[in-house]
């Protein structure tokens, strides 16, 4: 499962969009990737960097079942086409937005609470990803 989530960093109004990928089951995270902005080049990171923890683990994509919501980055054909025709997973559309998805809610809400203070200290998106797992 996955959805996209702002982490405020800096002393200043700073934002950056992270995306991380959790396993239903586990919880655990198999990738992320953060970027100033949300669009399908962060979502694609996330997916290869998962597809990679995958490989380390042995499971198989094809096994996998993504779930998220529509927004357009979910719904865009690059984003479509690398888990469907490359990878070959099975997609699960939230249908009720974060009502359908509140696991991966709860996990993002549990992360910026606990990183806060970390976060405000960086002080560039490049700080703040150091300060990611």
């Amino acid at each position: 499962m996955t959805d996209f989530t702002e982490l405020h960093y800096a002393d200043e109004p700073r934002q950056a969009t992270l995306m991380p990928l959790l396993g239903h089951e586990t919880n655990m995270a198999y990738s992320w990737a953060l970027d100033p902005e949300r669009n399908s080049h962060v979502a694609i990171r996330a997916w290869e960097r998962a597809v990679e923890t995958f490989q380390q683990f042995d499971i198989c994509p094809e096994d996998m079942i993504v779930h998220h919501d529509r927004d357009s980055v979910y719904t865009s054909f690059r984003w479509l086409w690398s888990l469907l025709m490359e990878d070959g997973v099975q997609l699960s559309y939230a249908m009720r937005g974060a009502k359908d998805n509140t696991a991966m809610e709860s996990f993002n809400g549990r992360f910026k609470d606990e990183g806060d203070s970390l976060f405000t200290d960086a002080s560039d998106v490049e700080e703040l990803r150091c300060t990611l797992p």
